[in-house]
């Protein structure tokens, strides 16, 4: 049901089932400080709950377009049950859900080495499988992660890295066909460095190397 009233304290059940994938594709299990630190949120505690029609969030940097329109919620305003952390990050976070459907697809604005979001099925009675696959450029599938979500109180992390093939489109597919919809929260990425960024980075790394090759040439000067 899309407004579940009686949050409860139903433990998750989660599942990791082996998936093809590239050597270089890595699955992260929970939003660890690692994970945090090295990603950028994607603030969504701005827009009203209630806001419907939704077909992008951004932060100015990256922008993640849904092919469906979805709904603005915080859980207990809208969205009655998470998970807590360690699991997640907070157990009460803003979210954007979409009800009876069973798939969506988010193409990111900029290519990312990371990118992540935690998920929940919109079916508090039934633990769900949902299929989350990540694409690179191409749209050629990098690999994917299979999870078993409990839909009362059972939100987990669907996030990945990749150090060669940085990811375009990320789909979500509620395989088992019993979730009812689903929500979203805390859509996180590491965007792919600009080539102007690499050059400047590069250009500081050589200017340090002349600076410390002419600083032992005078001292072996004065000796």
């Amino acid at each position: 049901m899309r407004f579940r009233t009686f949050p409860l304290a139903l433990a998750c059940v989660a599942m990791l089932a082996g998936v093809s994938a590239r050597a270089d594709f890595n699955p992260i299990p929970q939003p660890n400080a690692a994970y945090t630190s090295s990603t950028t949120l994607i603030d969504i505690s701005g827009i009203p709950d209630g806001t419907t029609g939704i077909a992008s969030v951004t932060d100015g940097t990256q922008t993640v377009s849904f092919d469906q329109s979805l709904e603005k919620g915080t859980v207990g305003a809208g969205w009655a049950t998470w998970n807590s952390p360690p699991a997640v990050e907070s157990s009460t976070p803003p979210v954007l859900f979409r009800v009876s459907t069973n798939s969506l697809t988010l193409s990111l604005s900029v290519l990312s080495t990371t990118f992540g979001f935690e998920l929940q099925g919109n079916e508090d009675t039934v633990s769900s499988q949902f299929l989350v696959t990540f694409l690179d450029n191409a749209l050629n599938p990098v690999g994917n992660v299979n999870l078993l979500v409990n839909g009362n109180a059972g939100a987990l992390l669907f996030a990945a890295s990749t150090t060669t093939s940085p990811f375009s489109r990320v789909t979500i597919d509620n395989t088992s066909l019993d979730a009812d919809g689903f929500a979203i929260a805390n859509l996180r990425y590491t965007a792919v460095p600009e080539p102007a960024s690499i050059a400047m980075v590069a250009q500081a790394i050589v200017a340090v190397g002349f600076y410390g090759w002419r600083k032992r040439r005078q001292m072996n000067a004065e000796v």
